[in-house]
């Protein structure tokens, strides 16, 4: 299960400088504030054991979420994947290393 919540865009971050120029990226940014991610995480596993996508979230054993902030003229949003996992969790684990080594740099 991987989950993409979109929050807010705060009306500071569209400011401009006196030369016209964005003070913030104009995409979205990391949210940084409250709500925490695990609050999210388990709220929204909750809602989803509600309306019967499965019959306890115990089944949900991989999954990623990430908390951003709207693009500049975006509107706030929730997207939701899920899907059977097929892979080892030796294998996901590796890929997850992978993929941080590159942004690293």
């Amino acid at each position: 299960m991987d989950v993409l919540f979109v929050m807010q865009r705060p009306a500071y971050m569209n400011k401009k400088d006196r030369y016209g120029n964005h003070k913030y990226p104009t995409g979205m940014a990391w949210h940084t504030k409250k709500p925490d991610m695990d609050n999210l995480w388990k709220n929204i596993k909750d809602v989803a054991t509600t309306v019967r996508w499965w019959t306890d979230d115990c089944v949900v054993s991989c999954g990623m979420l990430l908390k951003a902030t709207a693009e500049m003229g975006g509107s706030p949003r929730l997207e939701i994947m899920v899907s059977e996992v097929t892979q080892t969790p030796e294998e996901i684990w590796q890929t997850c290393r992978n993929l941080r080594d590159t942004t690293a740099r």
